[in-house]
């Protein structure tokens, strides 16, 4: 897959602030060509202190979804490679360090409902951990989940993925 996910946020150090989100991505897994959404919404911080944070986001998209099958799980689709819809999104995130400069958490979570078509639902989870070898580099493992209920025929309507690997930070 490759995803590219963008916002712009407007004085973020605030306890409510606004925001513009575009995510543009191709998958392979899912027959998806090509998706992109794009809108604005905003964000609450419920808690920001030494090593905490969860905020909690509303935004409205526009989605369009390029598929390279035409037959879906969802029999009212068919015939059509395109799907566009407006979307409500619910996010969920968090980051908690558990041994201070070691190790962290994180976790994201996010729930799109179509404004027009109610059999036309997404989410997806993530979670992952942080572990700090020095101040720049840290061992990472992350867990995905995601579920679409309008695929393409012969996809499940939900996988997952489990990676590990090394990261570099620019910490302040």
């Amino acid at each position: 897959d490759l995803p590219s996910r963008n916002f712009i946020y407007w004085k973020p150090q605030k306890t409510i602030y606004p925001f513009l989100i575009f995510f543009a991505s191709k998958s392979f897994r899912r027959n998806i060509d090509f998706r992109y959404f794009a809108g604005f919404g905003a964000t609450w911080q419920i808690v920001k202190h030494q090593g905490h944070t969860l905020k909690v986001a509303l935004s409205g998209i526009y989605e369009q979804t390029n598929f390279s099958k035409n037959l879906f799980n969802k029999n009212e689709y068919d015939g059509s490679e395109k799907i566009t819809t407006p979307r409500a999104t619910v996010w969920l995130f968090g980051k908690h360090q558990i041994i201070k400069d070691k190790i962290s958490f994180h976790y994201e979570c996010f729930l799109q409902p179509s404004v027009e078509k109610t059999n036309n639902l997404r989410w997806q989870t993530e979670a992952g951990l942080d572990i700090f070898l020095n101040k720049k580099f840290s061992f990472t493992t992350n867990y995905l989940y995601t579920y679409e209920s309008v695929v393409t025929l012969g996809q499940k309507d939900f996988d997952s993925i489990l990676t590990f690997g090394l990261s570099y930070q620019i910490r302040k």
